[in-house]
């Protein structure tokens, strides 16, 4: 009786080691609580977003297609122990381009098609928003009154950005705008 028992015993863990052969994939997910979830407009991928992360998922699959990092270390700390890395997060209109700051007044752009970085921009603390065609993104800001982003302009401001260059196309004065790029 015992050598049966161990026959099948043996026989049980020859059979789950057999079962793991080959490559085990182990999706990474979040670590931490995820923030913010996203769907693109043609609702083909979704977005999950945490402190240090963001991921893009298959909508249709769950399976996870690329990870874009935000931060490795904790950089801002609120109220107690919470640690907020990412300020903002969109996605283009056509679903190829992703872009976020970070509470280290950078604008990060990433290629959703190839999962590798287009530009990283210095600079921009405000929310953002992307242009129609996914070509320029939008972000506020502040003249002299509140630093000097551009000389000779005072006041409140809409500035274009190329997302491919970095290059900033333009400014728009709006001196009745509130500090969160409001009218008042």
């Amino acid at each position: 009786m015992k050598n049966v028992i161990l026959s099948l015993l043996f026989f049980a863990f020859s059979l789950s080691g057999v079962a793991q052969k080959g490559n085990i994939i182990i999706p990474s997910g979040h670590d931490g609580a995820v923030r913010i979830i996203m769907i693109d407009n043609q609702s083909k991928y979704f977005y999950t977003a945490d402190e240090w992360k963001v991921i893009m998922w298959d909508f249709n699959t769950a399976k996870q297609l690329y990870t874009f990092p935000i931060s490795n270390k904790a950089t801002t700390q609120h109220f107690g122990s919470e640690v907020h890395n990412l300020r903002d997060l969109i996605v283009s209109a056509d679903g190829k381009t992703l872009a976020f700051t970070t509470s280290e007044d950078e604008l990060v752009i990433y290629s959703t098609e190839s999962g590798k970085k287009i530009n990283s921009i210095h600079g921009v603390v405000s929310r953002i928003n992307f242009s129609k065609d996914g070509k320029t993104i939008y972000d506020f800001v502040r003249g002299p009154e509140g630093g000097d982003v551009q000389p000779g302009t005072n006041g409140r401001m809409i500035r274009a950005i190329n997302v491919q260059s970095g290059a900033i196309i333009d400014y728009w004065h709006k001196k009745d705008m509130n500090i969160w790029g409001s009218f008042i």
